[in-house]
């Protein structure tokens, strides 16, 4: 029984798919069989090229190292530079003495209990409460007024 593709023949209810090959990308472990169903139909067939485009194969995984390794190097004498040209200014030591100067006054700061904080927290929630309704209710007020006024 032909299914429709020359040199496929059944013997029973499954295909016989012993002739056919299906390229592959080297025989190196971890490479990817390059496959698909045109690449079958390709394989299968007697016919012309029907013009499917099987995909190239993947990029060689060398070449992206390497490349992957020259943007390593570039980024990294972009950020070496940079620190250069900002230690030779003198930004680095400017910033570390402020830093230095923001740990001295911040020692000297007292801090809140944690009874003064969880207090603290109800005042400000009940303020926000309040100050809502407030909005709300003068909404309302304005919203009325001007149904009102047809406005």
């Amino acid at each position: 029984m032909a299914y429709g593709v020359p040199g496929w023949h059944s013997t029973g209810s499954k295909p016989s798919l012993q002739h056919l090959s299906i390229p592959t990308v080297g025989t190196v472990a971890g490479e990817v069989a390059e496959w698909s169903i045109a690449a079958v139909l390709k394989t299968a067939s007697a016919l012309p090229p029907t013009g499917v485009r099987i995909p190239p194969s993947p990029p060689a995984r060398d070449l992206y190292m390497q490349e992957s390794y020259i943007w390593i190097i570039v980024w990294v004498a972009v950020v070496g530079g940079l620190f250069a040209w900002l230690w030779r200014a003198g930004h680095l030591a400017r910033f570390t003495n402020y830093i230095q100067q923001t740990r001295e006054e911040l020692r000297k700061c007292t801090w809140p209990s944690w009874d003064e904080l969880k207090g603290s927290t109800v005042v400000v929630f009940i303020s926000i409460i309040i100050l809502g309704g407030f909005t709300v209710l003068v909404d309302q007020i304005f919203f009325r007024l001007f149904y009102l006024l047809k406005l």
